[in-house]
């Protein structure tokens, strides 16, 4: 055990094997030891299979053992009857970033989320403090900090109230900031770090962006609730929309007495809105809205009960059973993927009626599958779809034909590692 600059032995180290799945040890069994001051450890009596190698010691971090194909893990792989002996284990000082995120006046923002990018993935992730401070330590190496603003929630939920403002002003909403103050990886400076450094005062200041409000009334609120809220909005970024971090924690918003909902903040880009009851037993299809410099007014969102869709499942090849079909559901995953599958039971017909459907495009699939089964084919009226249907027009009428063919193909094989071993 090793300092990696020093080259000097490390002592009071603690190293731990974690022994792999396929070893099926006892939940929770580790083995560990503490280095001497030659920097010296010994680990015995280990059954012989994979093994995951951590170092911990303070201020230190330590460095994964290069492979001969030049990655790098802490993989340790003991054979029957061989021992693992002079390992070199090498840890470094890690690194210290500190700094505060502030706004556009120079004042610090509390509770904002900050990642510290390396080789274009996140190496960690902190959250600024209620003075808007925050400090991570790394390994050495060079990296981008982003202050991801966007995704600290700042959408005003008003609940069917409208803030009335006099001075013209907006809710303030800030864009992703990369040190010191770029919109863009671009135009950020990147931090190099040594093994030990440092780097303090590494302030991000935020960019504001331009903020709308999107405001509307909900229909078909169900009744004798009083005052109490009978309906919520929720607003999430469009999946293709490139917005990945844009308010996804944002809170729904509940309904006002007459229908009304308001989100406040909101910045420009491609949304979906979409509405339920309290109660779960109405819901409105999914709306997409396009937000760009001015308010969107007036959306209508409407409750219903969805439509009923009908169809029927026939099974192919391989000998039948008589209850093969009502062992079967029928399910439509949304695409993308928003809340709640949707699915109904098959009887012994094969028949099946899917209730509540919305308009929109779904995934087919149907569980459980009989043995060495697969799904054929998926038809609405006549056309047929690779197992994504498309239901964004009316649906009166329509019929869903699924085929399931018993004679699926198999694939065989086994996982092993480098030596040959199974893994």
């Amino acid at each position: 055990m090793v300092d990696a600059v020093s080259h000097q032995p490390m002592a009071g180290v603690h190293i731990i094997l974690r022994p792999s799945d396929s070893q099926k040890m006892p939940a929770g069994t580790i083995f560990g030891a503490i280095s001497t001051r030659e920097g010296k450890f010994s680990i015995q009596s280990l059954a012989p299979g994979t093994y995951h190698l951590e170092a911990k010691c303070n201020g230190y971090i330590l460095i994964p053992a290069k492979t001969p194909d030049g990655s790098y893990n802490n993989i340790i792989q003991l054979k029957a009857g061989e021992d693992a002996r002079d390992l070199l284990v090498t840890m470094t000082q890690h690194a210290v970033v500190t700094g505060r995120v502030l706004d556009e006046n120079g004042d610090p923002v509390p509770r904002v989320p900050v990642a510290i990018q390396r080789d274009a993935r996140s190496e960690a992730q902190t959250d600024t403090d209620d003075r808007g401070q925050y400090r991570v330590a790394l390994p050495p190496g060079r990296y981008y900090i982003d202050a991801m603003a966007q995704n600290s929630g700042r959408i005003q939920n008003m609940g069917g109230l409208r803030e009335i403002r006099n001075d013209g002003a907006s809710p303030r909403v800030f864009g992703d900031t990369f040190y010191p103050s770029s919109l863009t990886k671009d135009g950020a400076t990147p931090l190099d770090l040594g093994p030990g450094q440092h780097a303090d005062g590494i302030d991000i200041h935020l960019t504001p962006l331009v903020s709308v409000t999107i405001s509307g009334k909900v229909s078909g609120l169900p009744e004798g609730r009083g005052n109490f809220p009978r309906a919520f909005v929720s607003l999430s970024p469009a999946p293709d929309s490139g917005q990945t971090g844009s308010f996804i924690s944002s809170a729904p918003a509940q309904v006002g007495p007459n229908g009304e909902f308001t989100f406040e903040g909101v910045a420009p880009g491609r949304y979906l809105i979409s509405a339920r009851s309290m109660d779960g037993g109405t819901r409105s299809a999914v709306m997409e809205v396009a937000v760009q410099s001015s308010d969107v007014t007036n959306l209508s969102v409407a409750l219903s009960h969805g439509e009923t869709l009908e169809g029927t499942i026939q099974i192919e090849g391989g000998k039948p059973q008589s209850t093969d079909t009502e062992k079967l559901s029928v399910v439509l995953e949304s695409v993308p993927r928003r809340g709640e599958d949707i699915r109904a039971d098959a009887d012994g017909e094969g028949a099946f009626r899917i209730q509540g459907v919305f308009p929109g495009k779904f995934k087919v699939r149907v569980a459980p599958l009989p043995e060495n089964a697969y799904l054929k084919s998926v038809k609405v009226g006549a056309v047929e779809s690779e197992g994504t249907i498309d239901l964004t027009s009316a649906m009166s009428g329509v019929h869903l034909g699924i085929v399931i063919d018993r004679n699926g193909g198999q694939v065989e094989g086994a996982v092993l590692n480098k030596d040959g071993q199974p893994s």
